[in-house]
């Protein structure tokens, strides 16, 4: 969610794509904090890049990647020349 929140204006449904190595345990309720290690953007979204760490600082999230696509609503429309 605070990668939603941050990077799509709250907005999942520009969320594309998720994926992450799982590395430590976390149990339900622990305070986690994620740390953006890089974003790449295009003109249709960007690529974020990150892990997680739980509250003691050990990394339980990582090689974590996110697409998140440009708003449909927002792309300019392309030129098709005749």
């Amino acid at each position: 969610r605070d990668l939603v929140d941050r990077e799509a204006d709250g907005d999942p449904s520009l969320l594309g794509v998720v994926a992450c190595r799982f590395t430590g345990m976390v149990l339900p309720g622990s305070e986690l904090r994620v740390i953006l290690q890089g974003r790449v953007a295009d003109e249709a979204g960007k690529d974020l890049f990150f892990r997680v760490l739980n509250a003691g600082g050990d990394t339980v999230l990582s090689d974590g990647y996110a697409r998140i696509e440009r708003n449909l609503d927002q792309r300019e429309p392309k030129t098709v020349m005749s």
